[in-house]
């Protein structure tokens, strides 16, 4: 009966947004997922479906029609998911802006976390417990912003980059990334990127090196258009947190459709009550 009565009450409108975000999201476990899109400014969730692939997303596009993809000015996203190129098919006016948070992210888990894991191996296999016991245990000390650490942490990831000078150049860079999403223009933001991958190739390692050429070869248009709109996919990550509560509230849902109406219904200003009968 609620699911009958959100179908009366909901219906796709893209109405007046032109700044999205776009984000998968898990539906259960199993690699089974689905895809949200949000308006950036009001956080009303636009269009929910099942699937991450191109085809699957593709539907949204088609239901905007071409006045209401010229309408879209951009959309931020995640490097992993292939919907830049939904964006560049559909939607000739609009960039591509990738998500800093990915973007660090990605640079913790490629360069960060494999020179931590690599050095550590290098030290335990060769005696050197010392090396090894510094190492241990400073995934997470490594991966936060420095600014965000207290002076006792801060004392602690000192005396570990003073003694790995790999990971100390990686943390230099790591602290850089977010000066690009800060400028202020196309043209200061291609300037601080290219100097950031400047930087990185002449490092001298390996992970670092791998990770600014494959940037600066795939996603270089998408980094830099964040100097034109700063524009992120923080609102999907608090708009995926309510989606797992709805979630563990209804101890998971058979009926997709009516998930994804929930989905709708919890961000379009406010919660939809379930109808009182009689």
């Amino acid at each position: 009966m609620h699911k009958r009565y959100l179908q009366s009450t909901i219906s796709f409108s893209l109405g007046s947004s032109e700044f999205l975000a776009i984000d998968e999201f898990s539906i259960k476990k199993g690699h089974k997922y689905g895809t949200v899109v949000a308006d950036i400014v009001t956080k009303r969730v636009i269009w929910v479906c099942e699937g991450k692939s191109n085809t699957d997303v593709s539907r949204f596009f088609e239901l905007c029609g071409k006045i209401g993809c010229q309408q879209i000015k951009a959309v931020a996203m995640d490097q992993n998911a292939g919907f830049a190129s939904l964006v560049n098919r559909y939607c000739s006016k609009a960039l591509v802006v990738y998500a800093l948070f990915h973007m660090v992210y990605n640079f913790g888990r490629l360069v960060i976390s494999a020179i931590r894991i690599r050095l550590a191996n290098y030290y335990r296999d060769h005696g050197d417990e010392a090396g090894y016991q510094l190492l241990k245990g400073s995934r997470f000390l490594l991966l936060t912003r420095n600014s965000r650490l207290s002076e006792e942490k801060k004392l602690r990831l000192d005396s570990i980059l003073s003694y790995y000078s790999e990971l100390n150049k990686a943390n230099e860079l790591k602290e850089l990334l977010p000066e690009v999403y800060e400028a202020n223009s196309k043209a200061e933001a291609e300037r601080l990127w290219t100097e950031w991958v400047r930087l990185a190739m002449t490092s001298g390692v390996d992970e670092i090196m791998r990770f600014a050429k494959s940037q600066n070869d795939h996603y270089r248009d998408g980094i830099t258009n964040a100097g034109i709109y700063h524009i992120r996919t923080s609102v999907l990550e608090g708009i995926n947190n309510k989606i797992k509560v709805l979630k563990r509230v209804a101890y998971g849902y058979r009926d997709l459709d009516y998930f994804f109406l929930r989905i709708r219904s919890a961000f379009r200003g406010k919660f939809t009550p379930i109808p009182t009968i009689g």
